[in-house]
């Protein structure tokens, strides 16, 4: 490894895994670590991928000048209370806003997504992504993975690889992101009585297929640090990154933003038949574009008549219908105009003190957004959260309280 490296001076060293040996494939090898400099190897200079061993040709498809065509398919989670259309809508849209007001992503949600509804738009309409939300899974008997959708009649609906291949394949889609647990992995030896094929696993099985990248997720993984991630993989691919480059610019994201569970970053997995294929064309991005996640035009435009501004900041989206409540109460009174912000937990606020649940420390919090206000140019910045608050005061932590307020002098948080 130091010998390639040092070929590679003026670059970044491209790592493409492939392996048809399940035992082998299956294992999480973006945690490989360099012990002589002790850090991972996916989060440094490498471009770390993995790849299909297929006789299938991939699509080839050129870069394009304009944003990314997305198209939203969202399965609703098992087990889970359902929003309605607008909510989830709401919630999505917060989530690529930043992408949209930067004009680096065009996006289409398609909700409540059956297997005939996804067929039907892909088949009548061209994108670049599709990108899916719902769950899915390996089926230990069929010897398959499969993603959970809806049939016509509401009931789950299992759409096994094969039909996924079917359905994604051979329509000029780039990428496809799966925000679904589990659809990163195949067949591992010992659990069949088949010969174990890694190809059956969802995101090897769209590769081996022609897709060009599929991301995926080898674990479980929490939505806050598979947003964290999706963000600044599509920034980093509409600004003309190569996958490689893309997936290792979002590990570095998820890494330092969710830091109190340092996993994160390598739950997604990137297939890739060509670790320097890009979706867009190489371009500039305007500082202007770049100060665009922290507050969307249309929410500042809407509170230039009020008295004072609150940046509203949802920690660990909570709150599906934030921004539809924070319009109201813009419409209601004229003093406290309130605007929906997108922004990171700083670094160490996130605390597991011996013998309790996991808890936010305030005053770290309060430190590491020390400037953020003047940034967001907000008279207050207002935190929503569900986990509980620890402080200290004179000396003394105080742990499990559900609110907190900085103290006269400081930062208004």
């Amino acid at each position: 490894m130091p010998d390639t490296r040092s070929r590679e001076r003026a670059g970044h060293l491209n790592v493409i895994f492939t392996s048809m040996i399940p035992w082998i494939a299956d294992k999480p090898w973006e945690f490989a670590f360099d012990p002589d400099r002790k850090t991972f190897l996916a989060t440094q200079e490498l471009h770390f991928v993995r790849n299909a061993l297929t006789a299938m040709p991939v699509d080839v498809v050129p870069p394009k000048a304009g944003p990314l065509r997305i198209l939203v398919a969202v399965a609703q989670p098992i087990g889970t209370t359902k929003l309605s259309s607008e909510q989830e809508e709401g919630v999505i849209r917060r989530g690529f806003q930043p992408l949209i007001e930067a004009g680096l992503v065009e996006l289409d949600v398609l909700r409540a997504t059956t297997p005939t509804a996804l067929h039907r738009w892909l088949s009548a309409t061209s994108y670049d992504v599709v990108h899916f939300i719902g769950h899915g899974g390996f089926d230990l008997d069929t010897g398959q993975g499969f993603l959970v959708f809806e049939d016509d009649k509401g009931a789950v609906f299992e759409l096994t690889a094969r039909n996924a291949c079917e359905i994604f394949c051979q329509r000029g889609i780039r990428l496809v992101f799966l925000n679904a647990c589990e659809t990163g992995r195949g067949e591992a030896v010992g659990t069949s009585k088949r010969k174990a094929d890694f190809n059956r696993g969802i995101a090897p099985a769209l590769v081996a297929n022609g897709v060009p990248a599929v991301v995926a997720n080898q674990f479980s993984v929490r939505d806050e640090a598979a947003t964290e991630f999706s963000q600044h993989f599509y920034w980093a691919l509409a600004q003309g990154a190569t996958f490689g480059s893309a997936a290792r610019e979002a590990r570095i994201a998820v890494n330092y933003s969710t830091s109190h569970d340092t996993i994160d970053w390598a739950v997604p997995v990137v297939y890739a038949r060509d670790p320097e294929g890009r979706i867009c064309e190489y371009r500039t991005v305007s500082r202007d574009a770049m100060r665009t996640p922290l507050v969307a035009s249309s929410a500042r435009s809407a509170t230039d008549q009020h008295e004072l501004r609150v940046a509203v900041w949802d920690v660990n989206h909570i709150f599906p219908d934030l921004e539809s409540t924070v319009r109201r109460m813009n419409a209601v009174q004229p003093r406290f105009g309130f605007e929906v912000v997108d922004i990171s937990i700083p670094l160490g606020a996130w605390q597991r003190p011996k013998g309790h649940k996991l808890q936010l420390n305030a005053n770290i919090a309060a430190r590491g957004l020390n400037n953020k206000r003047q940034e967001l140019g907000v008279d207050f910045l207002f935190c929503i959260i569900d986990k509980p608050v620890m402080y200290e005061e004179g000396g003394e932590i105080f742990m499990n309280y559900n609110c907190w307020w900085s103290d006269s002098g400081q930062e208004p948080v």
